[in-house]
Formats: structure tokens, C-alpha cells, sequence
């Protein structure tokens, strides 16, 4: 059948709009909802983990090397994520990534000691970065062609508001109810994905690489919104460990 052009002016007639495919469906919706939960579990702790850990003697430095060992783990990790694509599939990867944020979550109730909050973000960023790397690849693999923009542009957004309400929500959690209450919260929230990744598609080798290699003129174009991000997240990082701790004394003067 040939689809004919319309003009600004017209309008669909009711056979045609029958023919749009819809952007929210059940499958996506679950996607949405098992990816996430582990961001709400990462923005809970982002700014609280830090607190904790320099309140127990670590100092300011311990808060900055806890949330510096916690990006680096993830940005060292989303490299090999789309080999372990490959080889696993996006539905048990993200059961291993949920399993990662809960389970050093819990481990937190021990101690808020430097060397087992370091082992502990270490831990989380490789869930973390599984968890960034293919949120958006499952979304663009469950929606078709037609409306995959709208439902990447939505997820996006919705991703947004994780940061938004979990980072100070935590802060908020901690000084009001305690820190036991906070992991408790934060482990029951990461292990809710269980009951929806179900809906993840079961695709091994999906990640496999089909394109050209990147040229060094590409590369050379990559460089100034690549940097400008990297700045971007350092000063981010930066302000949501110490805001919290502006004001409170610190339990070392190391």
C-alpha cells in the first residue's frame, strides 16, 4: 500500500491514526519501572554514603574518595557491558545488576567504615553502570521504529526525576528516621525490579558492534561535548557529596 503525504493543514482520517503504533505499552511501562528502581536505589546513597562514611572518621576525604571510587568503578564498567550483553542477555544482566545494588546496600548495616564503604560503592558501580548502559537500548528494543524517539525522550525524563526526588529524599530519610531506616528502604526499592523484569526482553548478543569504526575526525568531534560532560559530572559530583556535610563538623581533621 503507498502512504500519501498530507498537508500541514490535514487531518488523519480514523483508518489512518489506527495505523500509529502506541508508545505506552504494558512491556515498556515494565521496563520503565525495573529501570528504575536500581536509579532510585543509586540516588538514595549518592549523597548519604559519603555522609556516613565521613562521620565515622573518614573526614571529608574519605566522602570524596567514597564517591570517587563509586564513578570510577561505573565508568570502567559501562566498557564492558556490551560484552556482557553478548554473552548473558538484557534480562539476566539486569538481574545481576539488581543483585549488585542490593546486595552491598544490606552490607551496610555492619559497619560505616571507610575500607567496607569504598568495597561497597565499588561493588554498586558495576551494578550502576550496567543499569545506565542498557536502560536504553532494552527501551529502543521493545518500542518500534516509528516512536522510539518519544519513548528514549520519555525514559530520559523519567530518569531525570530519580535524581531530582531520591537524592534529597535520602539526605532527608537518614537525618529524619537514620541511616538503618535508609538502607532498608534503599534495598526494598532496588529488589522491586524483580517483579517486573519479567518484562525485559531475553536478547544474547544483541550488543554485538555492526557499525564502522569511529574515524579520528569523528573522534576530534567527540571531544569538546565529551569533556564538557566530564566537567559537568565532576562538578556534580562534587556539590552532592559535601552539600550535605557544609556545617557539619568533621569527625577527623585528616
Amino acid at each position: 500500500a503507498t502512504v500519501e503525504a498530507t498537508s500541514p493543514g490535514s487531518t488523519l482520517d480514523p483508518g489512518d491514526r489506527r495505523q500509529i503504533a502506541p508508545l505506552i505499552t504494558p512491556t515498556l511501562v515494565g521496563v520503565f519501572v525495573t529501570m528504575y528502581l536500581p536509579l532510585c536505589n543509586f540516588y538514595l546513597l549518592l549523597s548519604t554514603l559519603p555522609a556516613l562514611v565521613s562521620s565515622n572518621g573518614a573526614g571529608y576525604s574519605g566522602a570524596g574518595l567514597t564517591t570517587g571510587v563509586l564513578m570510577a568503578a561505573t565508568v570502567i564498567s559501562e566498557l564492558a557491558v556490551p560484552f556482557w550483553v553478548s554473552r548473558w542477555g538484557y534480562r539476566r544482566l539486569t538481574q545481576v545488576a539488581l543483585l549488585l545494588l542490593a546486595l552491598p546496600t544490606l552490607a551496610l548495616w555492619l559497619s560505616f567504615d571507610m575500607s567496607l564503604g569504598l568495597l561497597v560503592s565499588v561493588v554498586r558501580g558495576v551494578g550502576l553502570a550496567i543499569a545506565f548502559v542498557i536502560g536504553s537500548s532494552i527501551v529502543a528494543h521493545v518500542t518500534v521504529p516509528s516512536r522510539r524517539a518519544e519513548a528514549l525522550a520519555l525514559f530520559g525524563a523519567l530518569s531525570g526525576t530519580a535524581a531530582i526526588i531520591c537524592t534529597p529524599a535520602g539526605v532527608w530519610i537518614a537525618a529524619r528516621f537514620g541511616p538503618d531506616v535508609l538502607i532498608g528502604i534503599s534495598t526494598l526499592v532496588v529488589l522491586g525490579g524483580f517483579a517486573t523484569v519479567a518484562q525485559l526482553p531475553v536478547v544474547v548478543g544483541g550488543a554485538r558492534a555492526t557499525g564502522r569504526r569511529l574515524s579520528i575526525r569523528s573522534t576530534r568531534a567527540l571531544l569538546a561535548p565529551a569533556l564538557s560532560f566530564a566537567l559537568t559530572a565532576i562538578a556534580a559530583a562534587i556539590f552532592i557529596t559535601f552539600a550535605p556535610l557544609i556545617g557539619v563538623p568533621s569527625a577527623s581533621t585528616g
